[in-house]
């Protein structure tokens, strides 16, 4: 644990926060209403989510299970969107995803080093790249996989329920 790191921390926090909510306003708020408004909202929330991982396919370590977790986790963040209505939410998401992989755990956030981090994470020197996600971080690794799909999942129940009770209601 490295106390001294702690201002560095806090500015981290606050150089996260705008990157997540830019990323959030443009592929979350932006394309999938402009999306919504011309075809389903369905459309707008598979392109938005296609687009976010093909933003990042210049990043250091991108590889197709990365891609595809990337595709994932925009899917689990745009329904996250889609239920609770509110972008500053998906921000917050955004901006803790980020700051937990880099600078809580100093592991790789979409193929960027953490310069700076509270713990330092090492991955063991038999750990499979498949698993961890290599160069790329976690968001390459099929354990991001797992517990995206969880969450998928978990959303998926909830926005149904919504939908059903606002069509009863």
């Amino acid at each position: 644990l490295k106390l001294s790191s702690l201002g560095v921390f806090i500015f981290n926090l606050l150089m996260w926060f705008p990157q997540g909510a830019s990323e959030e306003l443009m592929f979350r708020d932006f394309m999938i209403n402009s999306f919504s408004k011309r075809f389903k909202p369905a459309v707008g929330i598979i392109v938005s989510s296609l687009k976010l991982s093909a933003f990042h396919s210049l990043n250091k370590g991108y590889t197709p299970l990365a891609s595809v977790n990337l595709a994932l986790i925009a899917l689990l963040f745009a329904l996250i969107f889609m239920l609770t209505g509110d972008i500053w939410m998906t921000s917050a998401m955004h901006t803790a995803w980020n700051l937990t992989q880099g600078n809580i755990y100093g592991l790789q956030v979409s193929g960027n080093e953490a310069a700076n981090s509270i713990v330092t994470a090492i991955y063991d020197k038999n750990a499979s790249a498949l698993i961890t996600g290599g160069a790329f971080g976690p968001e390459g690794g099929l354990a991001t996989t797992a517990v995206t799909v969880v969450g998928l999942i978990i959303v998926t129940v909830l926005l149904v329920i919504k939908v059903r009770k606002n069509k009863i209601s």
